[in-house]
């Protein structure tokens, strides 16, 4: 990425021929308990503490999904883009971010199969629209290779634009707003000091899970800031040591950044976060959030660290031509779950699942085949 630095990182412990000698395994290990510790902090303490002040603040669940729990699903992935830019110089972060917009339109499809078509023609109609806006604007810009701190900008005032128009769009377009399913979501995603409602003599039987939501009710009001800037300083340093290690793997495979960021890092990373959403607020809610975040990853994630490194640090910001090949997929991926879902008048069947994981698969060989030049890149 632009010109070329040392990575900010300490000297490992091997050398390049020790790592290829079979130490490298060793971060690869590391690498897959970082995952496991990252599913303890964001299953158990940051994404509880955000769905805490959803209900609380008395949020429909299809704006509190598409921007609050959007953001904090997407806080990973904003983590490993200033890794990428400011510690590992490289596109190791903007190739986790291309990833994890792949797992969440997949995951996505996946969540409406066997479901009623719930969610508005407005709701979907409004993400599909950012959501192009955004990656047109971004295969715009990434056409010479670079960002300018004007471009970033742009993005993030388009995401700004976004939240307003999320918030008032009942009021703006009059759309129609489901008050069943916010009943129904609310029935699932319990206040945390409405969790542990069973008897006493039952508790005993509760797994670790249970027993951590016992006492976040006790606590809940006190202490849902402190958790999130706790859960918030772990993931930093989980992401600081996954892009460390998943760099260094990349060096000894010889992987590119973007690939190993793209798929080997995003789609665990990706993957957990989507599921934590499932698991504690249900499919509608998991459907807003996956959303909402591929708008999070297409303007903000990116453009606000390239913002301040253009304005403060360096100057444009240099990217790979394949970054700029594989975004353009996206869109065609999004639309074809979104016309899929409006059109669908029962429930969305396992085929519209089945598609999209075959374009998925599609996506990530183009991402190959653009990296390593197998396919020239048409813009």
């Amino acid at each position: 990425m632009g010109e070329n630095y040392d990575p900010l990182f300490p000297a490992d412990l091997f050398t390049m021929s020790e790592r290829a000698s079979g130490y490298i395994g060793l971060h690869i290990l590391g690498i897959i308990v970082m995952i496991f510790l990252f599913f303890g902090v964001f299953h158990f303490l940051y994404l509880p503490s955000f769905t805490e002040i959803l209900l609380r603040c008395r949020m429909r669940f299809d704006t509190g999904g598409a921007i609050l729990l959007a953001i904090a699903r997407s806080t990973p992935e904003f983590f490993f883009s200033i890794m990428g830019l400011f510690f590992a110089y490289s596109d190791i972060g903007v190739g986790t971010i291309i990833g994890s917009s792949a797992v969440n339109i997949l995951f996505a499809s996946a969540a409406f199969i066997g479901q009623p078509r719930h969610c508005s023609w407005c709701t979907h109609l409004r993400n599909f629209i950012f959501y192009l806006i955004a990656i047109s604007l971004l295969i715009l810009f990434c056409m010479d290779y670079s960002i300018v701190w004007w471009e970033a900008l742009i993005l993030i005032l388009l995401y700004v634009v976004y939240i307003v128009f999320t918030v008032f769009e009942t009021k703006l377009f009059r759309c129609a707003h489901n008050a069943e399913i916010d009943e129904a979501i609310s029935a699932e995603l319990r206040p945390i000091d409405q969790i542990n409602a069973e008897p006493e003599d039952q508790s005993r039987n509760l797994g670790v899970q249970r027993h951590l939501e016992s006492w976040l009710s006790k606590k809940s009001r006190y202490i849902t800031i402190p958790l999130i800037t706790i859960s918030l300083a772990s993931m930093f340093l989980i992401v600081y040591l996954l892009t460390w290690w998943g760099t260094l793997v990349g060096e000894t495979f010889g992987a590119p950044p973007e690939i190993v960021g793209s798929i080997a890092l995003s789609i665990p990373v990706s993957l957990i976060a989507c599921l934590s959403v499932l698991s504690r607020g249900g499919k509608q809610l998991a459907v807003h959030t996956a959303m909402g975040s591929n708008i999070f990853l297409a303007t903000i994630c990116n453009s606000l660290p390239w913002f301040i490194n253009t304005i403060f640090i360096t100057g444009n910001v240099f990217l790979s031509s394949s970054v700029g090949c594989t975004v353009t997929h996206l869109p065609v991926m999004y639309l074809l779950v979104t016309i899929s879902v409006l059109c669908a008048r029962k429930p969305v069947s396992i085929v519209l699942c089945v598609i999209v994981s075959i374009f998925s698969l599609i996506f990530y060989a183009l991402l190959v085949f653009y990296t390593y030049a197998i396919i020239e890149c048409p813009i």
